[in-house]
């Protein structure tokens, strides 16, 4: 199956990519504000980045496949395809894709990512899984696509703040 090089749109959600740059910027102000005790900083910075539900690319080739969303009342709210290029040190490449104004309340979320068959990851195409969002304005929904053979090649989570992001990945490799 071909997947279209641009997302598509379904009802309000509005797609925006985050360059590698502003990834990079908000990464590098992070781990200065962290190292000075001044997370809030860090996390105030991602509020402006990070999306209702985000993927990041962390391979080192492009990924393209599909994302669909269910929310608590089991509706289909996001249902689209994404491209994602590779994890480069290229400042201008964007390894990452979010989705915004994809929550509609408190409650479950189902979360299922299909790769094309040609970009999966170790041989994985598929993954599913249901996450729980307890505060809609102001969590995330986080897609890691994952290199190396000791990580699993997805890894989904909720997170609050941007500064989550490392305990939530601490947790899902011990």
């Amino acid at each position: 199956m071909s997947w279209p090089s641009k997302p598509n749109r379904i009802g309000n959600v509005a797609t925006a990519c985050l360059s590698r740059r502003r990834l990079l910027a908000a990464t590098a102000t992070g781990s200065l504000a962290a190292t000075a005790g001044c997370a809030t900083i860090v996390d105030t910075l991602a509020d402006q980045i990070l999306e209702d539900v985000n993927i990041f690319n962390g391979t080192g080739s492009p990924r393209t496949g599909g994302i669909t969303v269910t929310g608590p009342t089991g509706e289909t709210i996001l249902d689209t395809e994404f491209a994602v290029e590779a994890d480069t040190d290229d400042e201008e490449t964007d390894s990452s894709v979010a989705f915004a104004d994809v929550f509609d309340g408190t409650g479950g979320y189902g979360v299922a990512v299909d790769l094309a068959s040609e970009d999966g990851i170790r041989g994985e195409t598929e993954f599913e899984t249901d996450l729980e969002v307890d505060a809609p304005e102001e969590e995330h929904i986080i897609v890691g696509l994952t290199p190396g053979e000791e990580n699993d090649p997805f890894e989904v989570f909720v997170i609050e703040q941007f500064t989550d992001i490392g305990d939530q990945l601490d947790e899902t490799q011990t």
